[in-house]
């Protein structure tokens, strides 16, 4: 009786312990599903602890920083889930996202670019109407600035070179 209550302590304890990385990510992924996602980030931390070289375990915990709106700490897991796998469009995406928010619109439009190419389809949409439509808006701010002489024509110049490589672009 000794030996079998010994075994079944033995049985509890190495059962308690030694999650691996994909069982802390499918407890994290469902905590936040429920919306925890300060549980969630738990979760997901030890499963990058186990396995360092998990792109979506990157992408996840930081969707769930963005619900937090910890942007910049979300911008950083999207950038290692970039470092581990640099075909994940939908890192690039929601980068473009955060971007966007934080009245980064260049820089939205740069990610979006790439998730487009990578082959994001919500991305190309946001490319082929917000990009062009800051780019053209962009371009007639540079126009009123030079006509009021606060834009020398170079300075005029360099800004329709780059807005246009937007358009073109997109």
């Amino acid at each position: 009786m000794k030996k079998l209550l010994y075994l079944f302590t033995l049985l509890i304890s190495f059962s308690s312990f030694g999650q691996t990385a994909l069982e802390y990510f499918q407890s994290a992924y469902d905590k936040a599903e429920l919306k925890d996602y300060y549980g969630a980030i738990k979760d997901w931390n030890e499963s990058i602890k186990l396995n360092p070289n998990n792109s979506a375990a990157y992408f996840n915990r930081g969707f769930s920083k963005q619900k937090l709106k910890k942007y910049n700490d979300a911008i950083s897991d999207y950038n290692k889930a970039i470092e581990v796998d640099p075909n994940n469009a939908g890192a690039y995406r929601n980068i473009g996202f955060l971007k966007e928010f934080l009245g980064d619109l260049n820089g939205a439009c740069a990610d979006w670019k790439t998730a487009a190419d990578l082959g994001d389809i919500e991305a190309a949409g946001r490319t082929s109407t917000q990009c062009k439509e800051f780019a053209i808006k962009k371009i007639k701010e540079a126009k009123d600035l030079y006509d009021l002489g606060i834009l020398s024509l170079k300075e005029y110049e360099k800004l329709i070179i780059k807005y246009k490589a937007i358009i073109m672009d997109n």
